[in-house]
């Protein structure tokens, strides 16, 4: 199948383990059955499931929430991927896991992208987000992944960083910046915070690693709207793009100018500056996929629903990252995955969308009820 035809974005997971409790993610929060699930995909079950569709994937994400290199039949999984010549193969990871066979891997060009989860440049507070992270031990390892790559001459994986952007690390984010380029990383991701669907204060882990007793993780809601908050970003991006990094912010669009043509301006200089790090035949599928569902996407605020499936390690289909806690649209167990993708509740979530009629589990979304840009 051709470039013209991959135009699926497909992330999944390959655990649901993690070996962090987060502040800030589900999965710290989960209690009783669901937490006791611990369900690892194996290398058969990857190929069966994903035999019919990864012909059609582009961009391929190995993980939607979980840490994928607890998974043991990795090394496989990633063998079945580069047989498929998947254009991009995209993983997140906290890289406290890492092994040394997996570093191999990763710079041997199994992974085109490496995107590490850290949320501080300061020990003390990247330990009181990430509990049990250990801040030395990510360091060491990401040092591991860059030595490796300069005696291989690999230019694989390009790392980019994810920062989890709270009020309590907001005015961390400058020194991270600097960590960045100390470490010759030159992209990070700020993702706006948004409280977990199962989040319970009884749960968070006061004392030990720092956190306040009155602390409130439904407190750490950044206003975007504020002269000052706007004010701090402009400057912080004109910071990091002296440092030769590219720093995506929320309301990145919208900074410096407004109106729909500036948007448009700033959205396309967004995804020039992000298709840096694709090789040349993601961007092509990109570009040819982009360009056969153009008349779809203008029409909506949302485009996930048409380009986008999220596969949870226990077979749950969903269409963007943050369905969670809301009914999936099947379970790869008892249908074939292309034939979720068409289903009625597909159908009836593309429809919504189309004329407005938003998903409950949209309501948190910072694309469909923010009104920012989902491209």
């Amino acid at each position: 199948m051709g470039l013209l035809n991959r135009d699926i974005e497909l992330r999944l997971d390959l655990t649901d383990r993690c070996n962090l409790k987060c502040i800030m993610c589900f999965k710290g929060y989960e209690t009783g059955r669901e937490h006791s699930r611990n369900s690892d995909m194996t290398a058969d079950f990857f190929k069966k499931i994903t035999g019919e569709i990864l012909p059609r994937v582009n961009v391929l994400h190995l993980s939607a929430g979980y840490e994928p290199l607890l998974n043991k039949e990795l090394p496989a999984i990633l063998s079945v991927i580069k047989e498929k010549n998947v254009p991009q193969v995209v993983m997140t990871s906290n890289l406290m896991a890492l092994t040394d066979h997996m570093a191999d891997l990763l710079t041997d060009g199994y992974i085109h992208e490496l995107h590490v989860s850290m949320d501080a440049a300061d020990k003390n507070m990247y330990e009181m987000i990430r509990q049990k992270g250990d801040f030395d031990r990510v360091v060491s390892n990401l040092k591991k992944i860059n030595h490796l790559k300069i005696l291989k001459k690999s230019k694989y994986p390009k790392i980019v960083f994810n920062y989890v952007l709270m009020k309590i690390n907001f005015n961390y984010l400058k020194d991270f910046v600097d960590f960045s380029a100390s470490h010759g990383i030159n992209e990070i991701n700020c993702a706006e915070f948004r409280v977990p669907y199962n989040y319970q204060k009884s749960l968070l882990p006061f004392g030990s690693r720092g956190l306040p007793a009155d602390f409130d993780l439904a407190d750490q809601h950044i206003d975007y709207s504020s002269p000052d908050t706007k004010k701090a970003l402009i400057q912080l991006v004109k910071y990091a793009s002296h440092k030769g990094i590219f720093l995506n912010v929320p309301y990145k669009f919208d900074l410096n100018g407004s109106g729909k043509l500036m948007r448009r301006k700033h959205q396309v200089m967004h995804l020039w500056k992000k298709s840096s790090l694709m090789t040349f035949r993601a961007k092509m599928a990109f570009g040819l996929a982009y360009l056969k569902k153009y008349p779809t996407y203008r029409k909506v605020m949302c485009s996930f629903p048409w380009r986008q499936i999220i596969l949870t390690a226990t077979g749950e289909v969903l269409p963007c990252c943050t369905w969670s806690g809301s009914p999936s649209m099947g379970n790869i167990h008892q249908e074939p995955l292309s034939r979720i993708w068409n289903n009625e509740k597909y159908l009836n979530v593309r429809a919504g969308i189309r004329h407005g009629n938003y998903p409950d589990a949209c309501k948190q979304c910072i694309v469909a009820m923010k009104k920012r840009h989902g491209i």
